[in-house]
């Protein structure tokens, strides 16, 4: 039986070859050999002393995630929190730049225009019989040309800081009011508007549209209160909403 070359024996065999060497039947047994050795596999193994270091490794991640979690939505929180603490501020802001400048009254024609928004049509087919100027905001009676009699008890109104409710340590106000008596063919009313702010004051009404004249509620001759507003009401609202 033929011994099988060692490598040391191959090593030198193969140095020994030259360019124009012949390759023999041993040489083609040790190339074989070659082709057949092959290096064991190497596992790497943790310790076990490892192991006890990292006790539930999915634990760890469980945690991790949580923290991760519990992060976001204390900064998503706090985020909000500032948000709120400068809007407040930029409301506390505009507040008392209302409070501090003195308000303008609307003139005679602003009050009309606030009333013929609050008919139906924008008060088409109405004509204006009188005007007045209550300037105080104390209580006043009106009547108008045609008869029709409207009051008040007392114009006032109140600072609001939205979205807040009606708060009431906040300052409050008497403000003019400009009434304004129209007439159609089936109506008389009577609208009181805002001095400052052209907003709806109440109304009142008289209806021809039978064989006599009746007095009725506002809406009785399509009056729609919220129409008006020549200019932006602002922070204050009548005491009475």
């Amino acid at each position: 039986m033929t011994r099988m070359p060692s490598l040391d024996e191959i090593e030198a065999r193969l140095r020994s070859l030259g360019a124009d060497a012949i390759v023999t039947e041993e040489d083609e047994r040790a190339i074989v050999h070659l082709g057949v050795i092959r290096l064991p596999a190497v596992r790497l193994v943790p310790s076990r002393a490892g192991l006890r270091h990292r006790p539930g490794g999915r634990r760890i991640g469980r945690d991790q995630i949580r923290k991760r979690l519990f992060g976001r939505v204390v900064l998503i929180l706090l985020t909000l929190a500032m948000l709120l603490v400068l809007g407040g501020m930029v409301v506390a802001a505009e507040a008392f730049m209302a409070t501090s400048q003195p308000p303008q009254q609307i003139s005679e024609k602003e009050a009309v225009a606030d009333a013929m928004r609050q008919l139906p049509n924008d008060g088409a087919g109405y004509t204006v019989g009188a005007t007045q100027l209550e300037a105080s905001g104390s209580p006043f009676d009106f009547t108008g040309p045609n008869g029709l009699a409207f009051g008040k008890d007392k114009a006032k109104e109140c600072l609001i800081i939205p979205p807040l409710p009606p708060l009431p340590f906040l300052p409050c106000r008497d403000y003019p009011v400009w009434v304004v008596a129209l007439s159609s063919q089936n109506c008389d009313v009577i609208i009181a508007i805002n001095g400052f702010t052209g907003r709806f004051g109440g109304a009142g009404a008289l209806s021809r549209a039978g064989a006599q004249a009746t007095p009725g509620p506002s809406d009785s001759c399509g009056i729609s209160a919220g129409g008006g507003e020549s200019t932006a009401p602002g922070w204050w609202q009548p005491a009475w909403n």
